[in-house]
């Protein structure tokens, strides 16, 4: 992100023409139907859709009474907004150069706006509803794939570089991850601190939480 702050140079130029070479090989393959694939799998990121997910996950916290859940993941997603737009209007990168835009896109590329919001709704769901262990790990690897397949169609239709993509899926992905990691340490503190302080037949009860 420093590289494109201020005025481009050296580091930045060369990341943007490696960047813009991805995407201008991935958008001339000439497979029948791959471009009608791609524009598939890249609609999976219409922020109509995001947008659509977003109050789904919503009601269904406040329907199963996660309200816990439902702040870390609604602060998580502010924060994340700011970020966002931190980084937005700090780089100010442009589209890829040299290749035909085939979908619907706004304003600058680097952060993705919607690989950023896809992820973080992802984890959102991951880390809210899903039950840790083995369905959430199969969930990641779920998520991680179908995301690649987004990443890769909307590059073949031009929107955005692998960089606008790899910024976003970091941003999406670190900020809910690190208030779900501070809203659990501050949990297991809590119970610690329970335990010590009672006597030694004093049992704090764990109750089972399918979510952060």
């Amino acid at each position: 992100i420093a590289m494109f702050g201020g005025r481009w140079r050296g580091p930045a130029v060369t990341l943007t023409v490696v960047d813009d070479t991805i995407v201008r090989w991935l958008s001339e393959v000439s497979i029948p139907g791959y471009m009608g694939v791609m524009r598939g799998v890249a609609a999976v990121a219409w922020l109509p859709l995001i947008t659509a997910g977003l109050w789904a996950l919503v009601i269904a916290l406040l329907a199963l009474r996660r309200l816990r859940h439902l702040v870390v993941f609604l602060v998580a997603w502010l924060i994340g907004g700011l970020v966002f737009n931190l980084t937005l209007f700090a780089v100010r990168r442009p589209r890829p150069f040299g290749v035909t835009i085939r979908g619907d896109w706004l304003g600058w590329a680097l952060p993705s706006l919607a690989m950023t919001t896809l992820v973080a709704l992802a984890v959102g769901v991951l880390y809210t509803l899903v039950p840790e262990g083995r369905w959430r790990n199969t969930g990641k690897w779920v998520a991680a794939g179908v995301l690649g397949l987004v990443a890769v169609g909307r590059m073949s239709l031009g929107i955005e570089a692998p960089t606008d993509v790899l910024v976003g899926v970091a941003i999406g992905v670190t900020v809910v991850i690190a208030m779900a990691s501070a809203i659990t340490g501050i949990n297991q503190s809590v119970t610690n601190i329970l335990e010590s302080a009672g006597p030694k037949t004093f049992f704090v009860q764990r109750y089972w939480s399918g979510g952060i």
